[in-house]
């Protein structure tokens, strides 16, 4: 045996002796240096070198606006009021279809048979949704307008 293997040994036994002595190690654990230096010295060091992929100096801005998630980038915000006065918040593509199939779990008496939706176009007047292209032309509204959600109503028939 090696002295190293002896010690080991030493501090797993349960002799008195071998309790009482404190575990010191003298490199740190997988060889892991206690300070790490960084440009020490050298005239070559650039200090943007260091963590730039962390610096907002490095990295696109891209206007708010312009931003689109990789996962929604097909829907819409939707603010759907119905009859009673509630509101629903959903995100849908730009379909009726999509626009009620959102809210099927969310509205326990929606029937989409007798379910119509309208929006407020620029002149204030109340526009029937009939098609898919008229849930485009409230998307355009409602951007045009500012607006982050598309605001409907919804009625039955």
């Amino acid at each position: 045996d090696t002295a190293l293997d002896q010690d080991d040994v030493s501090s797993v036994c349960s002799d008195n002796a071998s309790l009482s002595r404190p575990v010191v190690m003298a490199v740190p654990p997988n060889n892991i240096p206690a300070q790490v230096e960084v440009g020490g010295g050298g005239a070559a060091f650039d200090e943007m070198s260091v963590g730039e992929s962390l610096t907002a100096a490095h990295m696109p801005i891209t206007p708010r606006s312009s931003r689109k998630l990789p996962f929604s980038s097909d829907l819409i915000a939707y603010k759907v009021v119905d009859g009673e006065g509630h509101t629903y918040v959903i995100r849908a593509q730009r379909t009726i279809e999509s626009i009620t199939k959102a809210l099927e779990g969310k509205v326990a008496t929606l029937d989409p048979s007798t379910t119509v939706f309208k929006y407020f176009d620029e002149d204030g007047d109340e526009i029937l949704i009939k098609s898919d292209e008229c849930v485009d032309e409230a998307v355009r509204a409602s951007e045009q307008a500012g607006n982050k959600a598309v605001k409907l109503s919804m009625k039955s028939l």
